[in-house]
């Protein structure tokens, strides 16, 4: 029998067109809705992915055709809430469904990741790896994590200092510095330095110039020929791009896990806890961080961007959120990730933002099982692609009441109530990392980002859009949603005072540039104003008034010593009393700044006292004695009331001990009996102020009208209508040479106290000291100083022992940053 070339070239032509008409009229899917085109043919789907299309193509497919629909010959997509616990949760009595491999298939010449990884390997990477992305990790991770956010608000203010009037900054850059160099420190130990740059690292550009791409691979895999064809033809120099920026994940992995240092990060719980029979080879760990770095930095930074978005065009919901943030906290060390998590409108803001603008919009295809199951009340043959779109989903009309518009008021407690317009909400099927054992690992991390991120942009400025926002719903998908420029007026970010008057929203804002938001002053020292007097006693620079020290230390982080008594608790060793001492460093620097001036206590007094004549004099030495008594008799008044209430404990211990002793019926033959009654045990608890203490029996005379009262207090002994006005001042404090180090870390908003007790010339602190423990022992040098050995050597051990940094730093003339100061830490390794 001899074959008809001719039969076989007709063959192979109506073969495809057998194809389109048994997969529209005879396949097992053939009943579901959906576009016939689709249906019929694979290709509609690839050009539509190819596009950057897919996922508003999806959705308008299911608001036509209904919840389950076909979008393939084999692939089948649901818009279904139960969707996401009979797929991705799992059933009991059903088996898992597998993850597609068109997909989610491990690269070539790869070990498997995460991502790619069997039900059986997933769990054993899972269980590793979850140990430092846990909660309880994240407690931990916080000081990290708050570090770089707070870089990115430097950064956003110097970056709106060099801006011309007018310009506009984009936003979607800077939320990927600031999520890539976190990830980059919890996962490797160091950053990207994108902040400190502020541009991407190579690698970062290399990645997303790539995802486009990825989109060719994957729908090349739907026709194994043409995959491999495509793989061939690859050139080799795209072949050794991709494999340097492999390379250069896989190298840092390795430099990080070759550490002798434990510090909080995930590298940390993963030498810890790795084992053979549980752990993860080196290859594996490689190919999973990969991923990681992309799945925990990327997807962060879009949720980010997508919510600021919407709260730029919802200005009435901004608003909202903002007095929540201001009203909360009053200092940006107060911001927490414990606290973040309580605020309700923070929250709501965020959920409606991941509702609206999901970081993974596209489809994440699961396969059925062999033998078929069935999926929200539809059977399903095996090995037919299914898949669950968030974007779809998520804005549903049938799920969720005005569904295209962003309130956050439907995640609040209010929404639950029957008067609600979001009452019928059905807020479980927003899933944003997804669900069951596959589900996002890197949560709590992601929601860390988010609230401290979104929370102290918000808290510092007062963010105005440049132009018309985005149109979130015309952003094209490839993998990752392709963001445009998200941008702000650059003013919005510019240091500047701020204040309740001039707001025209009434909301509290920012009145410190290096702060950030301050509450509006405290009356007691609201009326201090600059420059403020120093005064100079035997060569040391005191504070008398408390004003002026609640002042410095709120505004200008300046911390000092308290080196006085207090009067009504006098202790020998103890000083928790007026005056401050600065050391010179600080005093350097408020005379620098023009903040504060030096004045010779001794020779202003004595030149002031002597111009003081008749009532001046009788009154200003009338105040003094005054404030003198005032405090002596506090001090009786409050030794009196300690006296007084150990007696009464005394009696009342007494009292009970008398009539366990007695019969309970001779005490009832005495009543009225003074043992018979309650002892007096009411006493004030020694907290008179100081100030309204009884009037002395010397009484200050009363003022004339011509002359105004002197207010000498235990504060000060200054008189307000006397201050110098052109002191003759000290010569300026004599600083060591480690004071450029000392000017660099207040300017970047450190608290700096003296670190004699861990042996540095400072101990620095990211916020108040009594809020905050320090977070290094500096010490300053010269930079052409040799540093001894030894110093370096001690510095770090002690330094790793207590858990800080030893910094060591100086000028560098030849540096090209603003103040020549560079800085460098040094940790204990180990012999």
């Amino acid at each position: 029998m001899f074959f008809n070339a001719d039969y076989g070239t007709t063959g192979s032509h109506l073969y495809p067109l057998y194809r389109i008409f048994y997969n529209v009229y005879f396949s097992p899917l053939a009943n579901l809705p959906g576009p016939k085109s689709w249906s019929a043919s694979r290709l509609p789907f690839i050009l539509s992915l190819l596009g950057g299309n897919i996922v508003k193509d999806v959705e308008k497919i299911h608001r036509k055709y209904g919840k389950i629909v076909r979008i393939a010959p084999n692939e089948i997509s649901f818009a279904h809430v139960d969707a996401w616990t009979e797929i991705f949760q799992g059933r009991p009595g059903h088996a898992p469904y597998s993850k597609d491999p068109v997909w989610w298939g491990k690269q070539p010449g790869q070990a498997e990741s995460l991502l790619s990884a069997n039900t059986e390997d997933h769990a054993r990477m899972k269980k590793l790896l979850g140990h430092g992305l846990s909660q309880r990790a994240l407690k931990s991770q916080e000081a990290i994590v708050q570090k770089y956010v707070d870089l990115l608000i430097e950064r956003l203010k110097d970056m709106a200092a060099r801006r011309p009037e007018g310009a506009v900054v984009d936003m979607v850059p800077w939320f990927n510095y600031t999520t890539f160099d976190i990830f980059g420190d919890l996962a490797y130990g160091e950053p990207f330095d994108c902040l400190q740059h502020s541009a991407y690292h190579p690698w970062i550009t290399t990645l997303f110039k790539s995802v486009k791409a990825a989109s060719f691979v994957i729908a090349a895999r739907f026709y194994p020929l043409i995959d491999f064809l495509l793989m061939k033809c690859i050139p080799l120099s795209l072949k050794q791009m991709a494999k340097d920026h492999i390379s250069l994940i896989e190298g840092r992995v390795e430099r990080r896990l070759g550490w002798e240092v434990e510090r909080p990060d995930l590298m940390s719980h993963i030498i810890k806890h790795n084992n053979e029979k549980e752990g993860m080879t080196l290859e594996e760990i490689q190919a999973t961080f990969i991923f990681l770095t992309t799945a925990g930095s990327e997807t962060t930074a879009t949720a980010l961007s997508g919510t600021l978005n919407y709260l730029a065009a919802y200005p009435d919901k901004m608003a909202i959120l903002v007095k929540e943030l201001r009203d909360t906290f009053a200092r940006d060390e107060l911001f927490t990730l414990d606290k973040l998590q309580t605020l309700p409108y923070l929250n709501a803001v965020l959920n409606e933002g991941l509702r609206l603008c999901p970081p993974v919009p596209i489809m994440l295809p699961r396969v059925v099982p062999d033998g078929g199951d069935t999926i929200c009340g539809v059977w399903l043959p095996g090995g037919t692609s299914i898949s669950l779109q968030a974007w779809t989903l998520f804005r549903d009309p049938f799920y969720f009441h005005d569904p295209t518009k962003f309130h956050p008021e439907r995640w609040l407690p209010e929404a639950a109530e029957t008067t609600s317009p979001f009452y019928r909400d059905q807020r479980q099927a927003v899933q944003a990392f997804s669900v069951g054992p596959r589900s996002c690992l890197g949560k709590p991390l992601a929601w860390a980002e988010m609230r401290l991120i979104l929370g102290k942009i918000l808290w510092t400025f007062n963010v105005e859009p440049a132009d018309q926002t985005v149109k979130w719903e015309q952003l094209k998908t490839f993998l990752l949603v392709e963001k445009k420029p998200i941008e702000f007026n650059s003013a919005t970010f510019f240091p500047q005072d701020h204040n309740i008057d001039n707001n025209p929203t009434g909301l509290w804002i920012p009145s410190h540039p290096r702060l950030g938001a301050t509450r509006p002053m405290a009356e007691s020292y609201d009326a201090v104003s600059e420059p403020i007097p120093i005064s100079v006693v035997a060569g040391r620079y005191l504070l008398f008034d408390i004003n002026v020290v609640t002042y410095l230390r709120r505004t200008h982080n300046i911390c000092g010593v308290l080196i006085g008594g207090i009067p009504q608790v006098p202790q020998q060793n103890v000083f928790l009393g007026l005056p401050l001492e600065l050391i010179p460093e600080e005093v350097k620097l408020l005379v620098e700044k023009e903040v504060a001036y030096l004045v010779d206590d001794n020779a202003w007094h004595a030149e002031r006292f002597s111009t003081l004549q008749g009532e001046d004099r009788r009154k200003y030495l009338d105040s003094l004695r005054s404030t003198g008594l005032n405090a002596h008799k506090a001090k009786d008044v409050a030794a009196k009331q300690r006296s007084k209430a150990a007696l009464a404990k005394q009696a009342i211990k007494q009292a009970h001990s008398k009539s366990t002793s007695k019969d309970k019926s001779k005490e009832d033959e005495r009543p009225g009996t003074p043992d018979s009654q309650s002892p007096d045990t009411s006493f004030d608890d020694g907290s008179e102020s100081l100030f309204s203490s009884e009037r002395p029996s010397n009484p200050t005379p009363t003022p004339s009208s011509e002359l105004k009262p002197y207010f000498v207090t235990p504060t000060t002994s200054y008189i307000p209508s006397l201050l110098p006005e052109n002191p003759s001042p000290p010569a300026d404090p004599a600083v060591t040479s480690s004071y450029p180090l000392f000017a660099h870390l207040h300017s970047r908003g450190y608290y700096i106290m003296p670190g004699l007790r861990f042996g540095g010339d400072y101990n620095v602190y990211p916020g108040d000291p009594l809020r905050f423990h320090s977070h290094f022992i500096a010490t300053g040098f010269e930079w052409e100083q040799e540093i001894p050995v030894l110093d370096l050597i001690g510095g770090g051990r002690l330094g790793t022992a207590v858990k800080k940094g030893f910094m060591i730093g100086g000028k560098d003339l030849d540096s090209e940053s603003g103040d020549n100061v560079r800085t460098f830490c040094v940790e204990w390794a180990g012999m």
